[in-house]
């Protein structure tokens, strides 16, 4: 066998038991895992799983996160996927799909968690999870008192990560240290797996966050393009991640993984739309591109998150200053307005001129429509000279890629229903 430290695949070839298989990658990588839980496992019965699994197909990874760009989280995933003793990974999309439909202010002012598309309906034959509990953090972020509760033992943070195979949680890891146990642990679950099957692997974040990065305990981002490429290298193991970031401002991280799943979907309908039957006709054809058009849109829908989530980094950014009624400042704010209205114009034209969505429930419209007329209200207060209210600005920027965000996730899902294999 041959393992190197960080995403670099291994070649496994040993018959060893699973626990011998993991003391040996601790051992190969250079340095101690910290045990702050010891590993939990779940009962070994996977017959029925085995019957569900998914011929081989990974199923795209995916994330949840706590808060839309550019606003706050107060804990609302977490708070709600524990309330009610539920497994942590379909707890954490329930929350954010709640979240997304209701409104519902639990915390006070809300975070509108976000998620990229659940598309969980494949069957896993191993579910593993870690967490990674940052409350101690250096000058300039504080340390955060209620995560370090988190880790008690009988808290229900810890209690919703039973129903998973194996599990464990680190204290106050580096960021080098994520990516090497979240490296480990992927080589451990594929070790386990049997040929052909698939597993899942359930890694949550708790800390800080920024710019749609999570930030570790060192003070250093770990960024949504470094968890997208963590993310593909345990595909190419069998392994799919659900990360759930409970963080602030996390928002910009979610468009990465939702074009994730369009790619996902684009090979699905080339597959099993366009090579139906093992060739390719003129039906199919027709088919597959009508396919492609809605994913088309719902791409468009991806990139305009995204440029809510750019804008709501600046808004952040602007916030933080806070220095109401500073010429300098409110030329800063206006500018922004400015940005924001012809950017929310065009993505306004696009969307009611040359979108259409045959696989999408029939309130996704309006549902975005009412979004859009939020931004439009609190725009107008800003160039009405009501400029005390900034937090309502970044508010609405926040539901408008909450609710972007969540259409683009409604037309990927039924896409990949439509393009399952026959």
């Amino acid at each position: 066998m041959t393992l190197t430290r960080g995403l670099t695949l291994v070649n496994e070839t040993s018959e060893a038991t699973p626990e011998a298989k993991a003391e040996w990658i601790r051992d190969a990588l250079g340095f101690t895992i910290p045990v702050d839980e010891p590993v939990h496992r779940a009962p070994f019965v996977r017959i029925s799983q085995m019957m569900a699994a998914s011929n081989g197909e990974v199923r795209p990874s995916e994330i949840v996160v706590g808060s839309a760009s550019p606003l706050t989280s107060s804990g609302e995933v977490t708070y709600l996927a524990t309330k009610d003793g539920l497994d942590f990974a379909d707890g954490a999309r329930a929350a954010a799909a709640e979240n997304s439909r209701s409104g519902e202010r639990r915390f006070g002012a809300a975070s509108h968690p976000m998620q990229s598309p659940d598309l969980s309906g494949s069957g896993f034959f191993l579910r593993y999870g870690i967490g990674f509990l940052c409350s101690e953090y250096e000058w300039p972020y504080p340390s955060l008192a209620d995560i370090a509760e988190y880790s008690k033992p009988n808290s229900a943070f810890l209690a919703s990560f039973k129903g998973l195979d194996k599990s464990r949680q680190y204290k106050n890891p580096k960021k080098s240290e994520i990516v090497d146990h979240i490296g480990a642990w992927v080589d451990m679950l594929t070790g386990d797996l049997p040929e052909g099957a698939t597993g899942e692997l359930v890694v949550t974040f708790q800390g800080h966050g920024i710019r749609g990065s999570f930030i570790a305990s060192d003070n250093t981002e770990l960024t949504s393009g470094e968890m997208m490429a963590l993310a593909q290298t345990a595909e190419t193991r069998r392994v799919s991640l659900t990360i759930v970031m409970d963080a602030r401002h996390a928002g910009g991280a979610v468009p990465v993984f939702q074009a994730h799943a369009a790619d996902a979907q684009d090979r699905r309908v080339e597959a099993h739309v366009e090579g139906a039957d093992e060739m390719s006709s003129v039906d199919n054809h027709l088919a597959a591109e009508a396919l492609r058009d809605e994913l088309a849109q719902a791409r468009e829908l991806v990139l305009f998150s995204a440029a809510m989530a750019a804008h709501g980094k600046t808004l952040n950014d602007l916030l933080s200053m806070g220095w109401y009624g500073d010429p300098p400042f409110m030329r800063s704010v206006a500018g922004e307005d400015q940005e924001l209205r012809e950017l929310v114009r065009s993505m306004e034209l696009q969307f009611r001129t040359n979108m259409r969505f045959d696989h999408a429930p029939a309130e996704l419209h309006a549902r975005i429509e009412d979004a859009f007329k939020a931004i439009a209200f609190s725009m107008g207060r800003i160039a009405e000279g009501e400029n005390a209210d900034l937090n309502h600005w970044a508010e609405a920027i926040g539901v408008l890629q909450d609710r972007v965000g969540d259409g683009a996730n409604k037309i990927i899902v039924a896409l990949n229903k439509a393009s399952a294999p026959p």
